[in-house]
């Protein structure tokens, strides 16, 4: 085999493992990207939703149900794990429900029975006794949904 037909199949051999080299790094820098990409919009979204949830500002009046609707949409989307995007759904549902439910006194005490047989005093402490546990059971809900937000954060 002379020199020239060495040269050429180098040659040769050089351009296909660096068309093959070329291929495959680009695949997984693309894949490398779109993973960090997808925890920057997760670290974003988190971020946002986890600043509602533990200030409670729909609950407050702080915030508008829609924003926070719509941060709340945001974070489940892109969560990575479908049982986060359940509990970060089933969270705002619960809030919304709870909000709902005390956006009225009137409304409030058609839910109980025999509330017509209270005064004025015990209505109200019922109220505010109820409206309570509601507001802790929904800030322990969040603070346990951030914590989850947190470790699959730091799990990627």
């Amino acid at each position: 085999m002379g020199w020239a037909e060495l040269l050429s199949a180098g040659a040769i051999g050089g351009l296909l493992v660096k068309t093959v080299d070329t291929l495959w790094i680009q695949r997984v820098v693309a894949e490398r990207e779109r993973r960090r990409w997808l925890r920057e919009q997760r670290f974003v979204a988190y971020s946002e939703l986890a600043s509602e949830l533990l200030q409670m500002g729909v609950w407050r009046g702080t915030a508008k149900l829609d924003e926070v609707a719509a941060a709340t949409a945001r974070a489940a989307l892109i969560a990575a794990d479908h049982r986060v995007s359940g509990r970060i759904r089933e969270w705002f549902d619960d809030l919304v429900a709870a909000k709902n439910k005390y956006s009225s006194r009137d409304l409030f005490f058609r839910e109980f029975e025999g509330s017509a047989d209270l005064d004025y005093d015990e209505r109200e402490a019922l109220w505010h006794r109820e409206m309570m546990h509601d507001f802790e059971r929904l800030h322990t809900g969040a603070r346990n949904l951030v914590q989850t937000l947190m470790r699959q954060l730091a799990s990627e």
